[in-house]
């Protein structure tokens, strides 16, 4: 029989049975997951999942009143993880923090602290802007605190970049499986074969697989049906519908895994109410699994049918909730960051796009073999190239071109997405047909788009060029690199991005510069999309060695008829 002074807590299959004087009533269903079930017919408990979350705000709601002498282990367990990580939160010292064992690169104070945070936390998020290395924090927690098998899901233009992470910043023998093609059917069989291979060498394991995938079966049985140490949702952000596909699927295989971390630069693109689906993967017990509760705390609802959110309320409490195990990190704070960094974002184009591209790749290495190939036909031949890495061809010898491609125009989407709706960004582009798509993506964004290029009117460049931009007219400015030189100011924007590459080294140089130069306060990142096994690759590899484009593209081209990819060469 249940102490009638004292609340009394029983564990049991992942739930904490809560038996409380009639007083606590409304404490007890204020309790994030609280539903009551019923005893007998007399009486009946409050249920709450067991969670560290949960045990913090019951250790808070109970203080005094909890039947010491009676506590489950798991609740003192539980509320130990909260203590330490608590303790982690307010260090502001490198020196209090055990260093990271294996690294090839020295954590900053921040990463260290998240690397600490996911050790002690069965859930963390690190809510970083772009560039601050959440990335980095993983790789060494996977490899340092045994976090094998581990599971990153995330957007498919960011599957090959993971393997890439790790080569960077570990140097334990990590076996990355990065999942991007095929049928999800033959990734679920790889998936089977690379972590039994990583087994049988006694390796750690590392599987991405991009969010609509994952979801989708066989792949889904197969994620499930596998313990997880260890499971990521970069650009956690994406799952924020509660009722999109890729998100429940997240809330159920976020059940499984012993740990839980999400990566996100923007955490909150649109509104407060985007934590609920991600929060529900990481930590159920914070906001709760109901998403009508969790709105009608926070948001004050009104219109026609009560549907349309007016604004928002109970402000401080989703702050202390957000951040019971989140950071956040901006690049203004963190002063030891570079003054600039780079970034690539790959992307693979169609089947039916690399034939067309491929063709035209070997019609020319046969040419450069044969000494036929003039420097002006060569130089034709490659812009054509790069207008298919950018998804359209040349139609004859008309200007107009045809679409045959969406890869880059889907990463460009995706990764202006994940900047905040008025983040002034800079985006260079080779071609008119770019230009043109980056304000077809502006506009499914409902973004305001500038110009900077040769084709604009005096008219034009009035209502929405370079002058215009600098003055706040649109958040976006797509600019040709060629104009991107001398006297040009772009000091607003701290994010630029490359949708497509030129050909000189000095007008690539000299574009980066009218960010990074005097006036500019924040550190400029430069996003570049490279479209794999492309001319994208070998430009971009030159550009980055400062070498001279041309000469190192067509020597490239040539070798690659031979077997060797572009790839080999990163």
């Amino acid at each position: 029989m249940p102490d009638k002074s004292k609340v009394v807590l029983r564990y049991e299959d992942g739930m904490f049975a809560i038996f409380a004087p009639f007083d606590f009533k409304d404490i007890c269903k204020s309790l994030p997951t609280a539903r009551a079930k019923y005893i007998s017919e007399k009486f009946y408990a409050w249920v709450v999942l067991a969670t560290p979350a949960v045990v913090a705000e019951m250790a808070d709601a109970f203080l005094g009143h909890l039947d010491e002498a009676t506590l489950p282990d798991q609740f003192k367990i539980m509320a130990e993880e909260v203590r330490a990580s608590r303790e982690v939160c307010i260090e502001e010292s490198e020196t209090a923090f055990a260093p990271v064992p294996h690294t090839l690169r020295k954590p900053w104070l921040h990463q260290l602290r998240g690397y600490h945070l996911t050790d002690r936390q069965r859930a963390t998020y690190h809510a970083w802007e772009m560039g601050t290395g959440k990335s980095k924090t993983v790789v060494d927690a996977v490899g340092n605190l045994g976090l094998s098998p581990c599971l990153i899901v995330c957007p498919k233009q960011v599957v090959d970049v993971w393997p890439m992470e790790f080569r960077k910043h570990s140097p334990l023998n990590v076996h990355v499986e990065a999942l991007d093609e095929g049928s999800v059917a033959k990734r679920a069989k790889w998936l089977k074969q690379a972590m039994a291979i990583a087994i049988a060498r006694k390796e750690l394991f590392v599987a991405v697989v991009n969010y609509e995938a994952a979801w989708r079966e066989p792949l889904a049985t197969l994620l499930t049906s596998m313990v997880w140490k260890l499971i990521v949702a970069d650009e956690i952000h994406k799952i924020k519908a509660p009722g999109g596909k890729a998100s429940r699927f997240m809330a159920k295989i976020g059940r499984l895994a012993e740990k839980r971390v999400g990566l996100s630069g923007t955490p909150l693109p649109h509104s407060p109410l985007d934590a609920y689906a991600q929060y529900r993967f990481l930590d159920p017990g914070i906001f709760g699994t109901s998403f009508t509760a969790f709105r009608n705390r926070h948001a004050r609802m009104g219109g026609y049918g009560n549907h349309q959110v007016l604004g928002f309320q109970n402000m401080a409490d989703f702050n202390k909730k957000f951040y019971s195990i989140a950071t956040r990190v901006k690049k203004s704070d963190v002063l030891d960051l570079p003054p600039t960094l780079d970034v690539e974002r790959f992307v693979k184009l169609s089947p039916k796009a690399m034939i067309v591209y491929n063709a035209l790749a070997t019609e020319l290495a046969v040419q450069i073999e044969e000494g036929t190939c003039t420097a002006s036909n060569a130089l034709v031949k490659l812009l054509r190239l790069q207008q298919i890495t950018g998804g359209h061809i040349q139609c004859d010898e008309q200007e107009e071109v045809a679409e045959i491609d969406t890869a880059k125009r889907d990463a460009l989407l995706e990764y202006l997405d994940d900047l905040g709706a008025d983040e002034p960004v800079v985006i260079f582009c080779r071609f008119r047909a770019d230009l043109a798509t980056v304000e077809e993506v502006a506009g499914k964004l409902s973004r305001g788009v500038c110009e900077l290029s040769g084709r604009m009117s005096a008219r034009d460049k009035e209502e929405r060029g370079l002058a215009a931009w600098q003055g706040g007219a649109a958040p976006i400015l797509a600019a040709q690199v060629q104009a991107g030189g001398l006297g040009v100011d772009m000091t607003r924007a701290a994010h630029c991005a490359y949708y497509s590459l030129g050909f000189s080294l000095g007008d690539y140089l000299q574009s980066r510069a009218r960010l990074d130069r005097m006036g500019q306060t924040r550190s400029v990142t430069y996003t570049h999309f490279i479209a794999t096994d492309t001319v994208d690759q070998i430009v971009y590899k030159a550009l980055s060695k400062r070498l001279e484009v041309i000469e190192s593209v067509l020597e490239q081209v040539k070798e690659n008829r031979h077997g060797k990819s572009s790839t080999d060469q990163q």
